[in-house]
């Protein structure tokens, strides 16, 4: 089963974003407290480096269009450090849930596992090229993004020795939204494979069935519709239980997942309007070189592709989800015995009451929808804040 919780780990452990720690000896999770320690340092250095940052901002940044570009730069700032503040108290405040949920899942991982060792479970048969495209992308995009954003702010400040500290501070306060994002899709990768095992597990036995009937007697179809019936009846259990984790991970990162995706509204927004300001209304030979424009619109391409693959693996996990139910309607059940009919009319009911969309504490829901929404409301504001710059307004 792909498993990429190791990387994610590491990752989240060094920008705060994962406050438990896995004990092989007990086999379970527990809280972290040297990791809820360091995350503590952090919480509080945040908003103590604020004051020191905006002071550093008006004096230490190249800024040639004036005071709106300069306010824009502060309000980004002020958004940076805020976000930051509130998902480093958010994670300190449900530590608790995250252990639990973490190993509520590890349990029903273990027993994943051994069904599909067993192979009372089958893998897809075609590779999921698509989840590894997430991982990969996932890996990619982090890497280019710390090294685009180290460049971007090298080019802007004034005396790069005087602004180290001003880019680290920045960079651990960005990839910390960044590391949150990534947990969420790996889970939501992770529950979509076990989906697609529960799927090719039916199509399976489907295809079973449809040869007994045509081909073999009534009484040796009557044995494999027991067998069947059995089988659909733990692929109802895994199912369940699969639903109830998933939107359980839903629940505890539906603020984090808010709180990305407000960072990536502004990330995309604001690096859009300096990339119009320093090429179209104040050209500057520094800002011409070729490394700048690259890795500046870069680093934006990378927020835009991150938010099409959360929004893409979770429309992905819910057409899984709804392959489930045509599958089982494929089943013939006026060809088989009662037992077997009884198991697909319980399986389809229980697909039916535990369908619901993913939904970010009822704000949102996250689906093409929300792309469409985001992009209009991104035009939006950028015109507006294009507008103000031509007009004069605030400067």
């Amino acid at each position: 089963m792909l498993d990429f919780s190791g990387y994610y780990n590491f990752i989240n452990t060094l920008f705060c974003a994962s406050l438990c720690s896995y004990k092989s000896e007990r086999k379970k999770f527990e809280i972290s407290y040297w990791k809820i320690f360091y995350c503590s340092i952090n919480f509080i250095l945040v908003p103590t480096l604020y004051i020191d940052d905006q002071k550093f901002l008006k004096t230490g940044v190249i800024i040639t269009s004036g005071n709106l570009t300069l306010m824009v730069l502060l309000f980004q700032s002020f958004c940076q450090h805020a976000i930051s503040t509130v998902l480093l108290l958010y994670k300190l405040l449900s530590v608790k849930d995250e252990v639990t949920y973490r190993n509520q899942y590890l349990k029903f991982e273990e027993s994943f596992n051994e069904s599909l060792h067993k192979r009372l479970i089958v893998p897809p048969s075609k590779r999921d090229y698509r989840t590894t495209l997430h991982f990969v992308n996932s890996v990619i995009l982090f890497i280019f993004q710390l090294i685009s954003l180290f460049i971007v702010m090298l080019q802007v400040v004034r005396d790069p020795s005087r602004g180290v500290l001003f880019i680290l501070g920045y960079i651990l306060n960005y990839f910390q939204v960044i590391a949150s994002g990534n947990s969420f899709l790996d889970g939501v990768i992770q529950y979509k494979f076990m989906i697609s095992c529960i799927n090719e597990t039916l199509l399976h036995n489907l295809n079973i069935i449809k040869f007994e009937v045509n081909s073999k007697s009534k009484p040796h179809c009557m044995i494999t519709s027991c067998s069947i019936s059995d089988n659909i009846n733990k692929l109802q259990e895994f199912n369940s239980k699969i639903h109830f984790l998933f939107f359980e991970l839903v629940n505890y990162e539906s603020s984090t997942m808010i709180i990305v995706f407000c960072h990536k509204f502004l990330e995309i927004i604001i690096p859009f309007f300096y990339q119009f300001i320093i090429r179209y209304v104040y050209v500057e030979e520094y800002h011409n070189a070729p490394e700048f424009y690259v890795f500046a619109l870069g680093y934006t391409l990378c927020n835009i592709i991150s938010i099409v693959l959360y929004i893409v693996a979770c429309e992905m996990i819910q057409q899984e989800m709804a392959t489930t139910g045509k599958i089982l309607h494929e089943f013939p059940i006026h060809k088989v015995d009662d037992r077997l009919k009884e198991s697909i009319s319980q399986f389809s009911i229980q697909i039916l009451q535990e369908k619901r969309p993913i939904s970010l504490c009822g704000m949102f829901n996250v689906d093409n929808t929300l792309l469409y929404s985001m992009i209009s409301s991104m035009t939006s504001y950028l015109i507006l804040l294009i507008q103000f710059q031509l007009q004069g307004i605030g400067l």
